[in-house]
């Protein structure tokens, strides 16, 4: 439209020159004067026009936002390492003919590297660090698509603790008309966009800076209510400015928190607000939605605590030990000699022990048996014969779909290189289709642990190092075993030669005869000799006890005599 003014201005103005020359005098300012007013008004049309994205095809607001949380983009988790910038890198000049500003960020960015920018949903790992800080988000639109639609305003409150602590929020002078039906549910009008609103370049570059590098890295989490149609719309518009940095939104969702934790008669926004008692006083704008989203998680963070325990729970359960570490970098460096790109390479615990080499579904997995060999697992069509003992598993329809495959050292991994690599590349064919799954890609981030590169040596070194230790100690322990056993050979054996013998020449039994007593007066006249305290009884007629308290001291007379061994001195 600029230019219907700027050809007419620069004629008008060319044409009072000429006059003023030809000697027209003070008459060609009739000319000069409106053709360079309206050079001035194609101007500022021109500038106006660079801050606004035309649209053609809008979609009216006519029910409640909603949008499938599978529609949101995802790809590949990365961390992002780079440093922040301004999303568009103005290294270009918008030339006169470009007055479209897609056009120009098109042109701006043909050379660069496709930037990673998504959003994915946080898991239970990430809980716990809602308590500390986390920021709540929204977004007014002109409509239900993220790709025909603008975001029209947009805001984000900073809770730390607990508590809101800062605020962002700007309307976005998106679009030159805001469908009707949209400017019903939210009362933002053009008239606002026209006097209030930001460029989308200006917006977004300040609505990313007040996230802070955290928060684009995907390291401290933000929260909406039906937070994937507010995230479709923030990275879709973040991919169509070209956003110069990778972009991992991570988030919590209070509309699918209140379903799981709540029991009311819908989960809309202010429905959960009046049941916490929060008062929402900007409804159905960005700064009061968020503001009120932030409160409602902070109320639903009680209901989340054993989540958030069953997360630690499953977080130390997924941890390594230090061996099945080692044995983790072994695997990693056969397919390093071997060439692989083992950058995605990850490993999983599963609850029985077992670890998962996973590229990105599983190729193989391996167990540490505290009395037995390790072994490894294979599909049947990955293993590559090799001279260890193997054993066929997970039978179905009466043949077997994998092969165990027993260790007695780790060195003997290097004998699985064909399989290990033939399963990998098998596994790798997947890569593709695994990181489309935003889902999976978090659990797999969450419950899955990587081998750095410059730990793999060191590692194998203390693997290697660690199975001869107790191999030595192995063969320490059963040369001992075997010296205790043959030890008692001997001693069975002498037994053995004993009874042989004691059998073949018994010894004479002979009764053990009982001690003598005799029989005194009280002057201690000896009256009477007995060959043992039974003899003694039988003679005299009393009881064997009764004797034996006389001579022991215990009584001092038995039938009336005193009595006394005869071999005491007494």
């Amino acid at each position: 439209m600029y230019r219907l003014m700027l050809i007419p201005g620069i004629i008008v103005t060319v044409l009072g020159v000429l006059a003023l020359l030809g000697g027209a005098g003070g008459a060609s300012l009739v000319f000069i004067i409106p053709g360079v007013l309206l050079i001035f008004i194609a101007e500022k049309k021109k500038k106006k026009a660079r801050t606004i994205v035309p649209l053609n095809n809008e979609v009216p607001l006519s029910e409640p936002k909603s949008i499938d949380s599978h529609d949101v983009v995802s790809q590949t988790i990365q961390s992002t390492t780079s440093e922040k910038s301004s999303p568009i890198k103005d290294n270009l000049s918008m030339s006169e003919s470009e007055n479209d500003i897609d056009e120009y960020i098109k042109r701006l960015t043909e050379s660069t590297r496709k930037k990673i920018i998504q959003s994915v949903p946080a898991g239970n790992t990430y809980i716990d660090s809602l308590k500390d800080v986390f920021f709540a988000v929204d977004v007014e639109t002109t409509g239900l698509s993220p790709e025909r639609n603008r975001i029209i305003e947009i805001a984000a409150v900073k809770f730390e603790n607990g508590v809101p602590v800062d605020s962002y929020s700007t309307l976005v002078a998106s679009v030159k008309h805001i469908p009707e039906a949209a400017s019903r549910v939210n009362g933002i009008t053009d008239e606002d966009l026209e006097i209030y609103g930001e460029d989308e370049i200006s917006a977004y570059d300040q609505f990313t800076d007040f996230l802070g590098q955290d928060t684009l890295a995907g390291n401290i989490c933000m929260v909406a209510h039906n937070a994937s149609f507010d995230m479709a719309f923030i990275i879709n518009s973040l991919k169509r400015l070209k956003y110069n940095e990778d972009v991992t939104l991570r988030y919590f969702d209070t509309l699918a928190l209140s379903r799981k934790y709540l029991t009311l008669p819908n989960y809309k926004q202010p429905t959960v607000a009046d049941f916490y008692g929060i008062v929402n006083d900007d409804e159905h704008r960005a700064e009061g939605d968020a503001l009120t989203c932030g409160k409602i998680l902070v109320q639903l963070l009680e209901n989340m605590k054993d989540e958030a325990e069953r997360g630690r729970i499953a977080r130390e359960n997924s941890l390594p030990t230090d061996e099945e570490r080692e044995i983790c970098a072994y695997i990693k460096k056969v397919l390093m000699d071997a060439g692989k790109d083992t950058a995605r390479l990850r490993f999983e615990k599963k609850s029985g022990g077992t670890i998962k080499a996973k590229y990105p579904y599983g190729f193989t997995s391996f167990k540490i048996l505290k009395n037995k060999p390790m072994y490894f697992t294979f599909d049947k069509s990955d293993y590559v014969h090799c001279e260890l003992e193997t054993k066929d598993t997970d039978y179905h329809n009466g043949e077997a779909n994998s092969v165990r495959v027993n260790l007695k050292h780790p060195k003997q991994i290097e004998l699985l290189e064909g399989s290990i690599v033939k399963a990998y590349k098998r596994d790798g064919k997947n890569i593709t289709d695994f990181y489309h799954h935003t889902r999976w890609v978090q659990q797999d981030a969450d419950y899955t642990f990587q081998i750095v590169d410059n730990e793999v040596e060191s590692l194998v070194a203390a693997c290697i190092n660690r199975a001869d230790k107790k191999a030595d100690q192995k063969a320490a322990h059963e040369a001992e075993k075997a010296a205790i056993e043959k030890e008692k050979e001997e001693r069975r054996l002498a037994r053995k030669l004993r009874a042989e013998k004691a059998e073949k020449h018994p010894e004479p039994i002979t009764k053990s005869k009982g001690r003598k007593i005799g029989r005194y007066d009280d002057n201690m006249i000896l009256l009477q000799e007995y060959e043992s305290v039974t003899s003694a009884s039988i003679a005299v007629g009393i009881s064997q006890k009764s004797i034996r308290d006389a001579a022991s001291g215990r009584q001092k007379h038995a039938a009336g005599y005193v009595w006394r061994y005869l071999d005491s001195n007494a």
